[in-house]
């Protein structure tokens, strides 16, 4: 409906080809795509436990810090599907503003990651901070959107 793609049959198989380049296409989806946030937790580790965030990628601010030059904020932000949720083994959900306290984005579907795995992809993370007020992080959005692939 948002006119992205067009499917186009070929010996009765479907087939979907995008309108325009990717850069082109990406634009054009801009007013129907939303982020993948649902709600936000903060989290401490559990008093004499080790949290195991193997598995969750890095997101937000902190995601952005990886791919530009952005500088990393006080608390670690995390991704994690809303399946998965934030009630893991050594981790005890707090208030916002607890010292030593991370932030968690729990998202709609479980949040990809590239490369070594350590960050959440560059569009999914585009789509999360594109409303953030802050200045420095629109400029370091800027600088992402510019190494984007295509």
């Amino acid at each position: 409906k948002a006119g992205l793609i067009t499917v186009r049959e070929h010996d009765r198989v479907g087939y979907l080809a995008l309108h325009g380049s990717p850069a082109e296409a990406w634009e054009r989806a801009q007013p129907v795509v939303r982020s993948p946030i649902k709600r936000e937790a903060w989290t401490i580790p559990a008093p004499d436990a080790a949290a195991e965030l193997h598995g969750f990628p890095l997101a937000g601010a902190s995601a952005l810090a990886c791919y530009t030059l952005l500088a990393d904020p006080r608390a670690p932000v995390y991704a994690a599907g809303l399946a998965q949720g934030v009630r893991q083994p050594g981790l005890i959900v707090v208030p916002e503003g607890t010292p030593g306290a991370s932030a968690w984005q729990l998202w709609s579907y479980p949040p990809p990651s590239f490369g070594d795995g350590r960050c959440v992809d560059s569009l999914s993370l585009t789509l999360t901070l594109r409303a953030e007020p802050d200045e420095r992080i629109q400029i370091a959005l800027d600088a992402l959107r510019a190494a984007f692939p295509w």
